[in-house]
């Protein structure tokens, strides 16, 4: 046979060189990077981006922090076990910061030497009352702190501090902490006592590396394995873990377990069907070359058009395994069943237009998806979209190249299998038969999404997370960015919205809140706080001769007194426990953050702070939910989008007989969705994008056992079968993202696969 280059052939060539130079030349310039983020899975659809930035932000902090608490009834010995699993975990690159004491603690003399100008700008607001109500009495409280012998307060600032205030202020910020947090610095170690047992508390930040959800053996592994050691050797001694990374360690290892073993047996009986129904090892080859180009030209988009690709796109990707070899089946079953004098190029052009309509309503719907206003699966839809191109490419202007009469074994068990009989058309049944269904259903179908349903915790990290909750009480998902102008207007608005916090507290409907303002006030407060610390010039003199100090120091402290203090002037200790709640300025704005704990039901907290200036509240398991709905219904207006183009093309193509082809997607859907609620699943995203898929993969049944002259029903049922294995066996998974998602394409494509079957047959 002689070779020659079809028009396929020269635009395979063509596409696969511009792709690999585009992104050869992408990779070697540094603008490609892989992001292995859990948390981007997560949508932030309909969030402003600043607000969304900042939110960013400190997720990202919070993603990284993990907490992890000794308990023993003898404190020396959690004590000795916090230090031993601290000692140990230095130098293995798991975390890049891990501290036994001053993460999230005042350093009492670094707040001290803070108060040096500007301790009158920092009166609590209890000082500042008593001041105004009655100058004298505070003077003569302040002389009976200084003379009593039972006074803790340090006097070493006496000469410019007469009145003490720096001992008042201190005070005020160790009791605010405390009231946040029970654990407190304790003989170098954070620590709290609850129902008899001593707690301590190590806190640190993961490195990137450990974050990294496909590290299933380093990072979080390391953690458990440190920790089980030490307490398997020390009797009575509990280990509790609490923070984003054990649960996002959790779910994707066993998820990533669980579709490396479904994957890779799915693939080996792939092979082995057509090992044992074609008997050529060839063909394998052939099919695999496919599968190659397909993947590296869908991988080679990716670093064309986006700088930050997610793992999980590729993950999600491997989908495109299981659609791309459907081509490759299509054109070898028709070149082994070829006539005479038909070459590897005959069948090109006998398979041009059913192979076109395949390609054009599965690649439809990944077109669609790049719409959408979720990250991934935009990556999703262009990774499969230029893979699918690629594989219709190689099968159309590869294949025939490559293809020898020798590659087709005739004693092949598959050339023995009997063809259906010749019958009549029982697609109209079906059509009524689905939409009673459906009618029966419909009322029973909602739109419903559940983080809570991505994963099931363990029973080990359940009850962690119930007793470093118990112990430190703090934890909450509850939190408002506030964002101004500047670091001033950001905190004047974060500082009115506190108040009413403060209100609801005092009122018992909310448990605590933690925000900037709560330790240091914002500048107008501060400038408050100067004017009343103004008001006890005419009795600073007298204060100082009482104590028998020179007044000039205080006198002078009291006077130049202007300076506002602002959050790049905190001490490290009172810096590190404000740092996560301050995103600081992005692009033109300042944001801030507000953790609150404990919301009684009966709180409209969204409500309350979209009644102040620059405030956006986020409930984050509420905020996800709501999120996913709405991208759920986005998928299901691309889906009827796509189901409209898919019918009109599919009648403008094959006219009359278009109308009967027409008839899958419809059965397609009404059992898909009729399906649903009789498994007791509601209409949730992954269901979405696996029905998105499904009516692509669908119609392609139809229109070879409609519109072929070379015996199709074997190649529909050897399509039908890979897809099952590549697709369908997700079924098994627990993780529930792929089990909905399997469970709906091997639904969707075994209502395809039995349309193809009940559609009128000649059969050769």
């Amino acid at each position: 046979m002689r070779m020659h280059f079809s028009k396929y052939s020269i635009a395979a060539v063509a596409y696969f060189l511009i792709l690999a130079v585009l992104s050869v030349a992408f990779v070697l310039s540094g603008r490609v990077s892989i992001t292995t983020d859990f948390m981007s899975m997560i949508p932030t659809y309909g969030i402003p981006e600043g607000v969304s930035k900042a939110e960013g932000q400190f997720v990202a902090k919070q993603n990284g922090s993990a907490n992890i608490l000794f308990g023993h009834e003898d404190f020396e010995v959690a004590r000795a076990a916090a230090v031993e699993f601290h000692e140990r975990m230095e130098g293995t690159g798991v975390f890049d910061e891990l501290s036994l004491s001053s993460t999230g603690s005042f350093d009492m003399s670094e707040v001290s030497r803070m108060l040096d100008g500007y301790r009158y700008a920092l009166l609590p607001e209890s000082v500042q009352e008593e001041i105004l109500e009655s100058p004298g009495q505070f003077q003569m409280n302040s002389l009976a702190a200084i003379y009593s012998p039972f006074s803790l307060a340090s006097l070493d600032s006496l000469d410019r501090d007469p009145f003490l205030v720096d001992s008042a202020i201190v005070t005020d910020l160790a009791e605010k902490a405390s009231s946040i947090s029970p654990v407190m610095p304790k003989e170098g170690v954070l620590a709290t006592q609850y129902e008899g047992m001593w707690y301590v508390l190590l806190q640190g930040a993961l490195s990137q590396e450990s974050l990294d959800i496909t590290n299933t053996d380093g990072g979080v592994g390391v953690i458990y394995e440190v920790g089980d050691d030490i307490a398997s050797s020390t009797p009575g001694l509990s280990v509790s873990y609490s923070g984003f990374p054990f649960h996002s360690f959790e779910s994707a290892s066993n998820a990533q377990k669980e579709i490396a073993i479904i994957t890779g047996i799915s693939i080996l009986l792939i092979v082995v069907m057509f090992l044992i129904l074609l008997r050529n090892v060839h063909v394998i080859g052939l099919f695999l070359l496919g599968i190659a180009f397909s993947l590296g030209a869908a991988f080679a988009s990716l670093c064309v058009f986006f700088k930050d690709i997610h793992i999980l796109t590729m993950i999600f990707g491997t989908s495109l395994i299981g659609t791309s070899i459907d081509y490759s089946i299509h054109y070898y079953l028709a070149y082994a069943r070829r006539e005479k004098g038909e070459d590897s190029f005959s069948i090109t052009r006998l398979l041009s237009k059913n192979l076109a309509v395949s390609f054009a309503s599965t690649v439809l719907c990944y077109a669609l998806i790049v719409f959408s206003p979720y990250d991934i699966l935009r990556q999703v839809g262009v990774f499969s979209f230029f893979g699918l191109l690629g594989s219709f490419l190689v099968v159309m202007g590869i294949f025939p190249l490559l293809i020898r009469p020798g590659m087709v074994n005739e004693k092949a068990l598959a050339w023995r299998l009997k063809p259906m009989p010749e019958h009549r058309s029982f697609l109209l049944p079906l059509v009524v038969v689905s939409l009673c269904m459906l009618a029966f259903t419909a009322k029973d179908l909602h739109v419903r999404n559940s983080v809570a349903d991505l994963y099931q915790m363990s029973d080990r990290l359940l009850e962690s997370e119930i007793t470093v909750g118990s112990v430190m009480g703090f934890m909450s998902s509850n939190y408002a960015i506030v964002e101004g102008v500047d670091e001033a207007d950001a905190r004047e608005n974060e500082y009115e919205f506190s108040r009413r916090l403060a209100q609801l507290q005092d009122e018992g409907l909310v448990g605590g809140y933690l925000s900037p303002s709560l330790f240091i006030p914002p500048p107008s407060s501060q400038l408050r706080s100067l004017e009343v610390a103004r008001s006890l010039r005419p009795l600073l003199q007298d204060q100082c001769d009482r104590l028998g100090i020179d007044s000039t120091a205080a006198m002078s402290e009291l006077d130049d007194a202007n300076g506002i203090l602002y959050f790049d002037d905190l001490p490290a200790s009172l810096g590190d426990l404000l740092g996560q709640l301050i995103a600081g300025r992005i692009d033109d704005r300042y944001y801030i953050v507000v953790m609150i704990f404990d919301i009684d039901p009966s709180v409209d907290m969204k409500s309350i702070a979209a009644s102040y200036d620059g405030v956006t509240y986020f409930q984050k398991v509420d905020d996800i939910n709501h999120q996913l709905d709405e991208l759920t219904m986005i998928l299901l207006k691309i889906f009827v989008i796509a189901f409209v183009i898919i019918i009109v093309l599919t009648i403008a193509v094959f006219r009359k007989k278009g109308l009967k082809l027409a008839m899958s997607p419809v059965v397609i859907v009404a059992v898909l969705l009729s399906s649903m609620p009789l498994l007791g699943q509601d209409l949730d995203f992954f269901f979405a994008v696996g029905m998105l898929l499904v009516i692509g993969l669908g119609l392609d049944y139809m229109v070879f056992a409609g519109n072929s002259e070379h015996s199709p029903i074997f190649a529909i049922a050897m399509c039908y079968v890979t897809t099952a294995l590549s697709f369908g066996t997700l079924a098994l998974s627990s993780f529930r993202p792929v089990h909905i998602f399997g469970v709906t394409v091997m639904i969707g494509i075994t209502t395809a696969f039995i349309c193809a079957l009940c559609a009128e047959r000649r059969e050769r």
